[in-house]
């Protein structure tokens, strides 16, 4: 789903797409948005952050609250505190604009591949237990939701449930690089075990589990990382 009034930078997205196989809906307005997730599932959504940011925000914490779609957020030149405000509110991705076509098509086939594996792995988990806690935390996989300790929320990105779901479904095993990088990546783009470092670093700030001595989240050096807690 496409949500963006500007008609203009509707057609160039629309246009992207021509020859792809995806459904695309496209919405102009924020109720026609919630309208569409009231009725569809739907893989992914695109938001073109555009005047009235308030409204676009709430939209993508009604999206981390009650949809598991993957978010990619569509952020003007000019407008990089903006698209950084959105990642950190949990959109998976930002894309600046003005976008390469290319680069667009990539990054949306990237997500919605992650986001179907994840409906596969995080189904079979949620059946079991939708929620896990571990040392006062409350993972949530059904909204893909932090609690705190303390009780405050955190929103994760697609990467960062996968590789928690991946590390909580598993704890005191060590899991190899290759297999996490699997959890997060579509098997048709590059990537690197890099990523799964950035992305463990991203959960450890997240999870307030100091790098230098991490309690939860640790490395095994030259093999991958071990969650190193029990869980219930």
């Amino acid at each position: 789903m496409v949500v963006d009034d500007e008609s203009a930078s509707r057609a160039e997205v629309m246009a992207c797409f021509a020859e792809d196989d995806f459904s695309l809906v496209v919405v102009a307005g924020l109720d026609e948005a919630r309208e569409v997730l009231l009725r569809e599932r739907v893989d992914l959504v695109l938001i073109n952050i555009g005047l009235c940011r308030a409204d676009e925000f709430a939209l993508l914490g009604d999206l981390r609250r009650k949809t598991d779609a993957g978010v990619i957020l569509l952020a003007d030149c000019g407008g990089t505190l903006d698209g950084v405000c959105g990642l950190e509110m949990g959109a998976d991705d930002c894309v600046a604009m003005p976008f390469h076509p290319r680069e667009l098509r990539a990054r949306v086939r990237n997500l919605v591949a992650r986001t179907r594996a994840l409906r596969q792995m995080g189904g079979g988990i949620a059946a079991a237990n939708s929620r896990v806690c571990f040392r006062g935390w409350e993972f949530d996989l059904d909204r893909r939701q932090l609690l705190s300790p303390r009780g405050e929320v955190s929103n994760l990105t697609g990467g960062e449930f996968a590789l928690l779901a991946a590390l909580t479904a598993n704890p005191g095993r060590v899991l190899n690089r290759e297999w996490l990088l699997e959890q997060i990546s579509s098997k048709d783009l590059a990537s690197t075990s890099r990523s799964v470092d950035v992305c463990i670093a991203q959960l450890r700030r997240k999870l307030a589990d100091d790098p230098r001595h991490p309690a939860l989240i640790t490395t095994v050096h030259g093999v991958g990382y071990r969650f190193s807690t029990e869980v219930n």
